[in-house]
């Protein structure tokens, strides 16, 4: 397949999951060896999410992965890994994840069926033996001997017996399904985490930043209060990939997210906004607060120092370039998006390496 190969645009937008499954064996050695020289020929190592996003490259499984990859080697000239983990989680991992999703939810559905008619099985049981003691009862009042009595006295018994297994099967019964909904409940919050938590830097994805924003923007209406969103991006960062590989550059992003995740507000959200560019979300936070926060971060990444991997090279100085714009009630996402990348590229345009905050110059 040629990197610059035309794309039919009724094409899914991601890859099936199940797509994999109708190749012959024949196809999936001759994808895979495709997909491994594509890794050399772009220098990424050949790690699980590389693999993924070659092999559903050649194989053409989803249209508009492979126009993203194609796009972007046109544009830059080279794909780094951290891009090619962004493309794995916008066009595989979301497939997988719905799928899975899916498959889960149908277990927890299956699950309560069962309890349902766990306790539909109870409650009739216990009906019936209400309605036998009902009658043996009645039978108890027109007993003329002491035989005709304990014939009753062993039947109670014998169904007295029969109704502690059956609560007892009930009970082990319950007690499993309930471990087993636990179980679901815990594989779905875990599912939930992964599918909104960028896998490289352990931050928020875009996903959740787009959640988040929007409902910040509607308590933010209601109480009139403060918030502010800070657009952050990594200067000079193809250099770093450039000089060093991707894995240094990989490195870099996943130590600058942990400086951010550390040293904002517990309530605030840090968020991998696309490559090397970050969107952190600040509650309850003045403007002015929110550029001396970002000045404070913008000190602490200057200060750290990168050592290449494996050869302990120093990098020298890492810098970031901030934007920040304060919410405006009666205003979009897309607004606050909007205003916030402008005194980024305001930042950029100084030089970089610095903080432009809307309102204050």
């Amino acid at each position: 397949m040629g990197i610059t190969s035309s794309m039919d645009s009724q094409l899914a937008a991601g890859v099936d999951p199940w797509h994999y499954q109708t190749l012959e064996q024949k196809q999936v050695y001759r994808f895979a060896h495709e997909a491994f020289e594509l890794m050399h020929k772009y220098s990424v190592p050949p790690d699980p999410f590389s693999y993924a996003v070659w092999f559903a490259y050649v194989s053409n499984s989803s249209g508009a992965l492979v126009e993203r990859i194609d796009r972007h080697i046109e544009t830059v000239g080279q794909i780094s890994s951290s891009e090619l983990i962004e493309i794995y989680q916008v066009y595989i991992q979301d497939g997988y994840a719905e799928a899975t999703r899916q498959n889960l939810a149908l277990e927890l559905e299956q699950n309560l069926k069962n309890v349902s008619n766990l306790v539909g099985k109870s409650v009739s049981s216990s009906r019936g033996f209400g309605e036998s003691l009902k009658s043996s009862a009645a039978e108890i009042d027109r007993v003329k001997s002491f035989d005709d009595l304990q014939t009753i006295v062993v039947q109670i018994s014998a169904e007295n017996t029969e109704m502690s297994r059956a609560t007892e099967e009930l009970g082990q019964e319950l007690s499993e399904s309930q471990a087993q909904i636990a179980d679901l409940n815990q594989k779905l919050e875990e599912l939930q985490h992964l599918n909104l938590c960028d896998s490289l830097t352990g931050v928020s994805n875009r996903r959740a930043f787009d959640a988040r924003l929007q409902n910040e923007i509607g308590e933010t209406e209601v109480s009139k209060g403060d918030f502010c969103l800070a657009l952050v991006d990594l200067d000079h960062f193809k250099k770093v990939n450039d000089t060093f590989g991707h894995q240094a550059g990989d490195d870099v992003l996943k130590r600058f997210a942990t400086i951010l995740k550390y040293h904002t507000p517990t309530d605030a959200m840090v968020a991998r906004y696309g490559g090397e560019e970050f969107a952190v979300i600040l509650p309850l936070t003045k403007i002015v607060d929110a550029h001396n926060l970002m000045i404070h971060i913008s000190k602490l990444l200057r200060k750290e120092q990168f050592f290449a991997e494996p050869s302990n090279e120093p990098m020298g100085m890492i810098t970031a370039s901030f934007g920040i714009a304060p919410f405006k009630a009666g205003h979009s996402s897309a607004d606050l998006v909007m205003r916030a990348n402008k005194q980024l590229y305001a930042a950029k345009e100084a030089g970089r390496n610095r903080v432009k905050t809307e309102g204050l110059g």
